[in-house]
């Protein structure tokens, strides 16, 4: 880690982290999936770069861009790069499927902390059920080999639900296998309860 943002990190009065979802337009169709929101509620680009900037002034160290599926934002590039001229530390979640040689290529040049990719099943059946999308699976697993090569830090996160559970040791191991970070979470909204744990 940069000894700057280390500096930045052990000052106690700047603001650790913030995130903002850039879109609520997703490429997957989850089961369990709360983001399916109005179009017209996206922050604009204008908005986006002054709330960057303010965070920028009160020392922000942190940015997270998610989503929807941000790179489905026709300015996504444009929000990324204004962020790192402010010296954020990136962190991008993505479900990784439009995630290209070349795409993963411009995510290296943003010199990312972080690219976070979603898969919901260690199998393919399992996940492409869940996102409703066939091929899906196959397509985040080749952003995560993409990303390595780049190398590019990446953490493969999970969403536990009842469709999936079963599979969360074997999650951790393919995370294992494709040497690459992961955390589990449970699903805590209730917009589709045939998907929560012990409901």
């Amino acid at each position: 880690m940069p000894a700057e943002l280390v500096d930045r990190i052990r000052d106690k009065n700047n603001s650790f982290a913030f995130g903002i979802d850039l879109t609520y337009k997703c490429n997957l169709r989850c089961i369990h999936c709360y983001e399916f929101l109005p179009q017209d509620k996206e922050l604009k680009l204008e908005d986006i770069k002054n709330k960057l900037d303010n965070l920028a002034a009160r020392g922000c160290i942190f940015f997270i861009i998610s989503g929807g599926e941000p790179l489905l934002r026709k300015d996504f590039w444009q929000i990324a790069q204004y962020a790192r001229k402010k010296f954020f530390a990136l962190i991008l979640r993505t479900n990784g499927t439009l995630i290209t040689s070349a795409v993963a290529e411009r995510i290296k040049e943003l010199k990312p902390f972080q690219v976070s990719i979603t898969l919901m099943g260690a199998r393919a059946k399992t996940h492409d059920k869940i996102t409703g999308i066939e091929g899906s699976f196959a397509k985040s697993i080749r952003a995560v080999e993409l990303l390595q090569k780049k190398g590019i830090k990446v953490l493969v996160v999970n969403t536990l639900i009842k469709q999936n559970v079963k599979e969360a040791k074997e999650l951790k191991q393919l995370a294992d296998k494709l040497g690459v970070y992961y955390r589990s979470s449970h699903l805590s909204s209730d917009t589709n309860k045939a998907c929560l744990l012990g409901g």
